[in-house]
Protein backbone atom coordinates (compact mmCIF):
# COMPACT_ATOMS: atom_id res chain seq x y z
CA UNK A 1 0.00 0.00 0.00
CA UNK A 2 1.58 3.41 -0.79
CA UNK A 3 0.66 5.80 1.50
CA UNK A 4 -1.86 8.61 0.64
CA UNK A 5 -0.72 12.29 0.18
CA UNK A 6 -3.97 14.06 2.14
CA UNK A 7 -4.90 17.70 0.79
CA UNK A 8 -7.15 19.87 3.20
CA UNK A 9 -8.39 22.30 0.83
CA UNK A 10 -9.31 25.81 2.98
CA UNK A 11 -11.23 28.51 2.07
CA UNK A 12 -7.83 31.15 2.68
CA UNK A 13 -5.90 32.14 -0.42
CA UNK A 14 -3.36 33.65 2.19
CA UNK A 15 -1.66 32.26 5.33
CA UNK A 16 -3.79 35.26 7.12
CA UNK A 17 -6.22 37.74 6.27
CA UNK A 18 -6.88 40.16 8.80
CA UNK A 19 -9.87 41.55 7.57
CA UNK A 20 -11.97 38.38 8.08
CA UNK A 21 -11.43 38.94 12.24
CA UNK A 22 -11.98 42.61 11.86
CA UNK A 23 -15.35 41.04 9.80
CA UNK A 24 -16.78 38.66 12.51
CA UNK A 25 -15.81 41.05 15.35
CA UNK A 26 -18.33 43.27 12.81
CA UNK A 27 -21.03 40.78 12.62
CA UNK A 28 -20.79 39.57 16.40
CA UNK A 29 -21.42 43.30 17.56
CA UNK A 30 -24.15 43.78 15.00
CA UNK A 31 -25.63 40.82 16.65
CA UNK A 32 -25.45 41.92 19.92
CA UNK A 33 -26.90 45.72 19.55
CA UNK A 34 -29.77 44.50 16.96
CA UNK A 35 -30.67 41.43 19.04
CA UNK A 36 -32.85 41.37 21.74
CA UNK A 37 -34.10 37.54 22.61
CA UNK A 38 -32.43 34.34 22.26
CA UNK A 39 -35.01 33.01 19.87
CA UNK A 40 -33.73 36.09 17.72
CA UNK A 41 -30.37 35.85 18.23
CA UNK A 42 -30.27 31.42 17.68
CA UNK A 43 -32.50 32.95 14.29
CA UNK A 44 -30.19 35.35 12.87
CA UNK A 45 -26.91 33.63 13.28
CA UNK A 46 -28.25 30.90 11.28
CA UNK A 47 -28.96 33.20 8.72
CA UNK A 48 -26.03 34.70 8.84
CA UNK A 49 -24.09 31.31 8.75
CA UNK A 50 -25.86 30.21 5.68
CA UNK A 51 -25.03 33.75 4.11
CA UNK A 52 -21.56 33.56 4.84
CA UNK A 53 -20.96 30.39 4.69
CA UNK A 54 -21.96 30.64 0.55
CA UNK A 55 -20.54 34.04 -0.24
CA UNK A 56 -17.43 33.44 1.80
CA UNK A 57 -17.14 30.37 0.31
CA UNK A 58 -16.19 28.43 3.06
CA UNK A 59 -17.77 24.87 1.50
CA UNK A 60 -15.48 25.81 -1.79
CA UNK A 61 -14.35 22.25 -1.80
CA UNK A 62 -17.92 21.29 -2.17
CA UNK A 63 -18.76 23.49 -4.82
CA UNK A 64 -16.27 24.40 -6.54
CA UNK A 65 -16.36 28.57 -5.86
CA UNK A 66 -14.04 31.03 -3.66
CA UNK A 67 -16.50 33.52 -3.54
CA UNK A 68 -19.76 34.52 -4.85
CA UNK A 69 -19.06 38.26 -4.81
CA UNK A 70 -16.71 40.58 -3.99
CA UNK A 71 -15.19 41.19 -0.42
CA UNK A 72 -16.54 44.80 -0.08
CA UNK A 73 -19.85 43.18 -1.29
CA UNK A 74 -19.84 39.89 0.74
CA UNK A 75 -19.62 42.70 4.27
CA UNK A 76 -22.56 44.68 2.88
CA UNK A 77 -24.56 42.28 2.18
CA UNK A 78 -23.90 40.18 5.26
CA UNK A 79 -24.06 43.24 7.97
CA UNK A 80 -27.14 44.97 6.47
CA UNK A 81 -29.27 41.68 5.71
CA UNK A 82 -28.51 40.79 9.37
CA UNK A 83 -29.66 43.92 10.99
CA UNK A 84 -32.69 44.06 8.47
CA UNK A 85 -34.06 40.63 9.43
CA UNK A 86 -33.31 41.48 13.06
CA UNK A 87 -35.23 44.90 12.58
CA UNK A 88 -37.83 42.84 11.10
CA UNK A 89 -38.14 40.14 13.63
CA UNK A 90 -38.06 42.73 16.75
CA UNK A 91 -41.01 44.71 14.60
CA UNK A 92 -43.20 41.30 13.77
CA UNK A 93 -43.06 40.62 17.30
CA UNK A 94 -44.11 44.35 18.99
CA UNK A 95 -47.05 43.99 16.34
CA UNK A 96 -48.16 40.82 17.71
CA UNK A 97 -47.53 42.06 21.32
CA UNK A 98 -49.59 45.18 20.37
CA UNK A 99 -52.52 42.84 19.12
CA UNK A 100 -52.37 40.45 22.21
CA UNK A 101 -52.61 43.40 24.42
CA UNK A 102 -55.83 44.82 22.23
CA UNK A 103 -57.53 41.39 22.79
CA UNK A 104 -56.93 41.53 26.47
CA UNK A 105 -58.14 45.00 26.55
CA UNK A 106 -61.16 44.15 24.87
CA UNK A 107 -62.01 40.66 26.55
CA UNK A 108 -61.84 43.38 30.07
CA UNK A 109 -64.39 46.00 28.15
CA UNK A 110 -66.39 43.31 27.41
CA UNK A 111 -66.06 41.87 31.15
CA UNK A 112 -66.75 45.26 32.41
CA UNK A 113 -70.19 45.64 30.22
CA UNK A 114 -71.63 41.83 31.76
Amino acid sequence: WQKAHVHLETYTILPKRPEVDEFFQLIVWSLVFFTSRLYLFWTGFAHFTVVVAISYGVYRPLFGFQTLIPTNLQYIVTVVGLIAFNAWCLENESRQRYKAEQRIAEGRQKEQMV
